[in-house]
């Protein structure tokens, strides 16, 4: 009889990554699949959860998890994306590991994945498969079993290294269409250049794409929430009206003016401003996806003001040093601080100013500033 159940439990682990195969070329072509992709993978190498964690210029592309809770996996990514420890680092590229092999139990439990994550699940022993990994792009699935479950053995990593390479592939082509799709027109690169958050939203109200400045905007754990589930806050009635401003955007035929809600900050930061803009099919020309439903702008209003004065000098026949004057007063300072920052007499900065006021058709400095705002402020990173 134990042959026989050897090979009913064979037949059965096979069936198990062909599955796990099938989901994970189905997610290529349904980014919300991913969770179920995941989740097949975790009952094939016989596991209680996985974690699937892809970067790109360090920069979140996609994040899954299937078992673990919702505050462990953004732990797990954090951990992942900030400070991968050297033993993961260290394996093979296509390659599955046990934790237990390459790192001792006790100096595992000193690990913040352990204390961050794995102890509060309640889990111990791990595998770790790295995807991918180059300069710009990393790829991990990571999995783990319950406190006092046996570790993994030969035939679970065998069932990871059989799918490894599919997932790979499938990771792949995922990130060359979404690629091609952004890269359309440029879109791509303005993108991840913005110095404003920008998070595009499917159907389903799942991220599609971050921007490096909203992820950024989430990394003090202070208002804001962004994961492959959701775009919400921490404080419950800004999640409400982050929700209801996200479906009312979803739900619009675009023929009402972009709804904004705000996120509240510890204080006494002032709150982030989100603005949400339908996107309609006529836009998907444009380079964004063609699930794409909606686009979310995060404003920061205590980003630092970073006037281009190369473009005020351009645009208003400005000398270099008047640019250099004119950029201080847009960042709030006032004239003799202006004077000081620049090693020059508070007489010759009110030349300066009028002489500017002269050349930009305004009359009082609150006017002045206002039209730098309007027209030098730098959108872009460098």
């Amino acid at each position: 009889m134990i042959p026989l159940v050897a090979g009913i439990r064979a037949i059965v682990g096979k069936d198990n990554i062909h599955f796990a195969i099938q989901r994970i070329y189905e997610a290529v072509l349904a980014p919300q699949a991913w969770e179920e992709a995941a989740a097949s993978i975790v009952t094939a190498i016989g596991a209680d959860w996985g974690f699937l964690i892809a970067t790109q210029g360090g920069v979140t592309a996609l994040s899954v998890s299937a078992g673990l809770e919702l505050v462990l996996a953004r732990g797990l990514q954090r951990e992942f994306q900030k400070r991968l420890p050297e033993w993961i680092k260290n394996i093979p590229v296509g390659t599955p590991r046990r934790q237990s092999t390459e790192i001792s139990d006790s100096d595992f439990k000193l690990t913040h994945i352990y204390n961050e994550v794995v102890k509060p699940a309640n889990m111990f022993y791990g595998l770790v498969l790295p995807v991918s990994y180059s300069d710009t792009r990393q790829v991990y699935f990571s999995a783990g079993r319950h406190l006092g479950a046996i570790d993994f053995g030969e035939a679970d990593l065998s069932a990871a290294t059989m799918i490894a390479p599919h997932l790979a592939a499938a990771l792949n082509a995922h990130s060359h269409m979404v690629s091609a799709d952004l890269r359309a027109n440029g879109a791509f690169d303005l993108l991840m250049r913005l110095n404003i958050g920008v998070v595009l939203l499917d159907s389903k109200a799942q991220p599609v794409f971050v921007n490096p400045y909203a992820e950024a905007l989430c990394e003090p754990r202070d208002g804001l929430i962004i994961n492959h589930q959701e775009v919400s806050a921490l404080v419950l009635s800004d999640a409400k009206n982050l929700r209801d401003t996200i479906g009312c955007t979803i739900d619009t035929n675009g023929d009402r003016a972009a709804p904004r809600c705000y996120v509240s900050r510890r204080s006494p930061r002032l709150p982030l401003i989100v603005r949400a803009i339908p996107v309609m099919p006529f836009d998907s020309a444009d380079g964004v996806r063609h699930n794409v439903c909606a686009t979310l702008l995060i404003f920061d209003p205590e980003r630092p003001v970073a006037v281009n004065q190369s473009d005020v000098a351009k645009t208003f026949g400005l000398t270099p040093r008047e640019a250099e004057f004119a950029a201080l007063l847009a960042r709030g300072h006032d004239v003799d601080e202006a004077a000081l920052m620049m090693g020059i007499k508070s007489e010759t900065a009110r030349e300066y100013l009028k002489d500017i006021e002269g050349k930009t058709q305004t009359h009082r400095q609150s006017q002045l500033v206002s039209l730098l705002l309007r027209g030098g402020t730098d959108i872009f990173r460098e």
